[in-house]
């Protein structure tokens, strides 16, 4: 492959004779026509082809996401966009066979780059007006956080292929915040990223993966306000009845405790105060990585609360 520089006929396009033109990274090149071969791929190809295209339409839809919220990069000797960065971390670490057959594992894409702290997601539930309701913690400050850094959301519908970006919803002094998806996403699962900007845009943090949040599934009642209240009934597991938990009933509150941080291992199960006795909602609790950050016995006492 050869580099045309600029001359009076300027840069060429498409094929002319034995080789084709083409620009990249703001440069003309020519090469030879590549020729058809009739050797049949090996295993070994078939599976490297199978990932490059999946790992390029997958970057496709954050393309302008990532490239607005990564800086360019120095990549092989080449200074790389958002998008050439995220194909370049997916194809060496974000890619897991399963069954022979390449998939995405989700949880490494990061879509954005940046210093400023993050604060601690730690919920995200769809209400039962369909509205998604985030929360979180953000007692983790130093001098480059402000009260006034702003929200970015972007969530990806994993059967639909389709992806939003919420820009600035909230402020981090507000510790919570209600926001619509689109009509047509009524069921299956979808995918939560959250991005911090200081309110003149210049700072931003390194985004964080929150996980799967079910649509159609997990409805609560809605909160009119983000302070922890303790349930009006639980249901014990052992006996199927309802055991009644009040602030004052400190005894039967506990040994609940006890039982359930034994059961409950990937979901918090708490009965809806309209449901019936024999349905319990569940709460997807997505877990920011940063909460390893948080002391233990505020981690223990937060568990505690959530149980209750």
């Amino acid at each position: 492959m050869a580099e045309i520089k600029e001359g009076i006929l300027g840069g060429v396009h498409g094929k002319v004779g034995t080789v084709v033109g083409v620009m990249w990274r703001g440069r003309y090149y020519i090469r030879s026509i590549p020729r058809r071969s009739n050797k049949p791929a090996t295993d070994k190809q078939v599976l490297c082809r199978s990932k490059f295209g999946i790992v390029s339409t997958f970057a496709s839809k954050f393309k302008n996401f990532v490239n607005r919220h990564c800086p360019p990069a120095l990549l092989n000797g080449k200074m790389a966009s958002g998008k050439e960065q995220l194909i370049s971390m997916l194809s060496k670490e974000g890619v897991v066979v399963i069954d022979g057959i390449p998939c995405i594992d989700i949880s490494a894409v990061i879509l954005s780059i940046g210093v400023l702290p993050p604060a601690v997601i730690k919920k995200i539930n769809v209400l039962k007006t369909g509205r998604v309701k985030v929360s979180w913690d953000n007692s983790i400050t130093n001098l480059m956080t402000k009260g006034t850094d702003t929200l970015t959301l972007v969530a990806y519908h994993e059967d639909y292929g389709e992806t939003i970006e919420i820009e600035s919803i909230s402020k981090r002094e507000d510790k919570f915040v209600h926001f619509d998806l689109p009509k047509e996403w009524t069921n299956g699962n979808v995918h939560f990223w959250s991005v911090w900007k200081s309110a003149n845009g210049v700072l931003l943090s390194t985004s964080a993966y929150h996980g799967i949040v079910p649509l159609g599934e997990t409805l609560i009642e809605e909160i009119e306000t983000d302070e922890k209240a303790a349930p009006t009934d639980v249901v014990d597991k052992k006996t199927g009845t309802d055991t009644p938990s009040t602030l004052s009933d400190n005894n039967n509150s506990q040994n609940h405790i006890n039982d359930t941080t034994k059961e409950k291992k990937s979901a918090l199960k708490i009965p809806s105060a309209s449901s019936k006795q024999d349905k319990v909602d569940v709460i997807y609790e997505p877990r920011s990585v940063l909460e390893t950050l948080l002391p233990t016995d505020n981690k223990n006492n937060e568990e505690e609360v959530l149980d209750e």
